[in-house]
């Protein structure tokens, strides 16, 4: 079991310039698939997902 933040909205590159955090749907599919393969030695509880061009 893991907990996920998506802290942005999932848009394709052809509507992405409407939205300040775009978040690649490819790459988001990527890091839910990488929570499935992990071993027990070391896994993730808590992922965040932040697009690039977010503003800290």
């Amino acid at each position: 079991m893991a907990h996920t933040i998506l802290d942005g909205v999932l848009a394709d590159s052809a509507r992405a310039g409407q939205y300040a955090a775009r978040l690649d749907p490819a790459a988001v599919a990527d890091a839910y698939w990488h929570l499935t393969q992990q071993t027990p030695g070391a896994w993730t509880h808590e992922l965040d997902l932040r697009g690039a061009d977010e503003p800290f």
